[in-house]
């Protein structure tokens, strides 16, 4: 079988950002073919290796890009899901430069999930040295974020429910002193197995502890037999919507990838960021409702 990988930055990365998504799906590709032996199957390690890539480029909103939580903290999201339906992933990460890694690492493991001190204490086990994911960039933007709370600049339009929650009291204590999103990919391997991975520091506006699609099983991230799905946007509305497994489902019943990510977009208020990616035996799709850095490479 012809395999394929696609690769995206996330919603909202303007398309001139493309060479970050062409370099990890490059980076990616050689995994796909490889005859080596390895403990994970080559469209795992392709996927893995194209998010590894981009957590690795302050541009976008995975591993050392990731947006700070108000209270200025930085936690990661990250996930893997085969063809065979095994699951790895990690939730509330800190401290890890490739957050995706430790994911590919959770596969083996008898759970699917690891979250907070305990996936931490698991990434250094497995040899992933500890990694300051802070940069003066994430400063800058945690900065404009408080301003934009405080009223001193726009809120995005998905993000006004903020100001009845600040109304509230209940952010003051993070306010003394506007979207990223996921990076994925997904791909299909000369063997037929297929796999979707994801990665994300969050939402521009986040308290310490949210949980976003981006580790959900079947919201930002789903894989089985018929194909992989990656969704990318605003996690609480796609969480709603389970739009990666509603997605995979449609190609499930036939439709092509194409038709099945242009499906998913149409279930979502037009002023919600959002965007998908997937891959079935028949094809690709790609589709988003603004700018979003990809890439498509096949053999």
């Amino acid at each position: 079988m012809r395999p394929v990988i696609i690769a995206h930055a996330g919603v909202g990365t303007p398309r001139s950002e493309d060479d970050g998504p062409k370099f990890a799906c490059e980076r990616a590709f050689p995994h796909l073919v490889s005859s080596i032996k390895d403990r994970f199957p080559n469209a795992v390690n392709a996927c893995v290796e194209a998010v590894a890539a981009m957590e690795s480029d302050i541009r976008f909103d995975a591993g050392v890009g990731s947006f700070m939580r108000l209270d200025g903290s930085i936690e990661m999201d990250a996930a893997i899901m085969d063809s065979s339906e095994n699951i790895g992933a990690v939730v509330g990460l800190r401290d890890t430069k490739n957050p995706i890694y430790v994911a590919r690492e959770v596969l083996e493991l008898p759970h699917n999930i690891l979250a907070g001190q305990g996936a931490l204490a698991f990434a250094r086990q497995m040899g992933f040295t500890a990694y300051d994911c802070s940069t003066p960039r994430a400063y800058e933007r945690l900065s404009n974020v408080r301003s934009s709370l405080k009223g001193k600049a726009h809120l995005p339009e998905w993000a006004l429910d903020w100001k009845d929650f600040k109304k509230k009291g209940y952010l003051d204590a993070y306010l003394e002193d506007i979207t990223g999103d996921t990076v994925g990919a997904v791909a299909r391997d000369a063997k037929g197995n297929y796999a979707a991975a994801v990665s994300t520091g969050g939402i521009s506006i986040q308290l310490p502890g949210r949980v976003g699609d981006c580790s959900i099983i079947g919201a930002g991230v789903y894989c089985s037999k018929k194909g992989a799905v990656c969704a990318t946007g605003i996690g609480e509305q796609i969480q709603r919507k389970v739009m990666a497994k509603a997605v995979y489902d449609l190609i499930d019943q036939g439709e092509s990838a194409q038709d099945a990510c242009e499906w998913g977009l149409r279930q979502f208020e037009k002023n919600v960021p959002v965007g998908v990616i997937a891959v079935s035996k028949d094809g690709y799709g790609i589709a988003s409702n603004e700018d979003m850095a990809h890439f498509v490479k096949e053999g």
